[in-house]
């Protein structure tokens, strides 16, 4: 590394090759700093794409199929009344920044449910995640509306799966985490840098809350 310093013996500059001293510590705290605001500009361009994307999901109709005689407008309410809107993973006060992180992992559920946040299962999530470095990582769905328990429809997948690819797309992730089967069967012939873990829900109500753990601890350590 070299460092353009001014030599009170000449005129002019010269470089010296410098190992440590004050110019060696200025040179990293600039770059740290260029670096710094380059994240953050990054971050924000990002956060305001993934805004934008949050409001197009919102109001999108494409798997909803009643009410037909109704506005669009109209349609969304009563869609969400019956708790069948979209869902986002939400930020929590432990830094989780849910479906808003900008980091370098995109985690991506099967679908939301009617339940309430935070179940005990996602308090376990949410606790692993902060654990193990990941509060800024990307928490989305393959599905972005609640349902009840069960099965994506192929319908379903074929509808949402340009909302997940411009996510991808907006974040350009190095990793992308099937959380679950059923999302890692999707994922797999389609994404490249694609790994499993298992369903935070599985892993609560069948006692694995160890094997999430290992996995996240091993995702970590990659």
């Amino acid at each position: 590394m070299y460092w353009c310093l001014y030599d009170r013996n000449h005129s002019h500059h010269c470089r010296r090759h410098v190992h440590r001293g004050p110019a060696r510590l200025l040179l990293l705290q600039v770059q740290s700093r260029t670096i710094g605001q380059a994240s953050r500009g990054r971050d924000r361009a990002c956060m305001t794409k993934l805004q934008d994307l949050a409001e197009e999901i919102r109001i999108c109709l494409n798997c909803y199929t009643k009410f037909r005689n109704l506005p669009n407008s109209e349609r969304v309410k009563v869609r969400d009344w019956y708790l069948h809107g979209p869902w986002f993973f939400p930020p929590d006060e432990s830094g989780v920044k849910g479906f808003f992180g900008t980091g370098s992992i995109v985690f991506v559920c099967p679908r939301p449910s009617t339940g309430s946040f935070a179940d005990t299962a996602s308090r376990l999530f949410y606790k692993l995640l902060k654990e193990h470095g990941f509060s800024d990582a990307h928490l989305t769905d393959m599905v972005k509306c609640r349902r009840k328990a069960g099965k994506m429809s192929s319908v379903e997948i074929q509808n949402c799966l340009p909302f997940l690819i411009r996510e991808i797309d907006i974040l350009k992730p190095q990793r992308i985490v099937a959380v679950g089967n059923d999302v890692y069967r999707e994922l797999k012939g389609l994404l490249e840098n694609v790994i499993q873990i298992c369903h935070y829900s599985y892993a609560h109500r069948y006692k694995k809350a160890d094997r999430l753990e290992m996995q996240l601890r091993m995702l970590s350590e990659k």
